[in-house]
């Protein structure tokens, strides 16, 4: 039964909410964004899935997954002006990108390394463009840059 809620839980709330093409990132709202209620149980959820799963492929698949939701919450975080959870935001997005980079090394991947590259050179002009929302030098502009040169530091890691 337990089971089943997870799966239903998966397919329903947590569905995938991004489109990446080429150099156009057209990022979509995700159903639960922090400072919400159930972000937690979100959260918790998405621990509990990546512990279900054994193979390597699929948890790095996951991990890539999760790093484009955390980029959509500090999108959301960022359009709608929520200055409060916007650090635990950068943080998450930057601590996630650099779980699915780790995951990446393992997989020996050089095709997957090529689009990951794509994909982060993408991400880096998106947050810059959430980083000039900000006067330039304050302390939510220095969060969206260190977001930029942590994606810049994990492209050079996965070259």
């Amino acid at each position: 039964m337990l089971k089943r809620l997870v799966l239903i839980f998966f397919l329903f709330v947590l569905p995938v909410n991004v489109l990446a093409e080429n150099s156009n990132l057209d990022l979509k709202q995700e159903n639960i964004n922090p400072g919400n209620t159930l972000f937690t149980l979100k959260r918790l959820t998405e621990k509990i899935h990546e512990k279900v799963l054994f193979s390597q492929e699929k948890k790095v698949t996951l991990y890539e997954r999760l790093t484009v939701k955390r980029l959509s919450e500090l999108n959301y975080l960022v359009q709608n002006k929520n200055l409060t959870p916007i650090e635990q935001a950068s943080q998450r997005l930057s601590a996630q990108a650099g779980v699915f980079v780790d995951g990446l090394a393992n997989l020996e991947d050089s095709e997957r390394n090529q689009k990951t590259l794509e994909s982060f050179s993408i991400y880096k002009v998106k947050l810059g463009e959430l980083r000039d929302n900000y006067p330039a030098n304050s302390s939510y502009w220095l969060l969206l840059q260190q977001n930029i040169d942590t994606f810049e530091i994990l492209s050079q890691k996965i070259k």
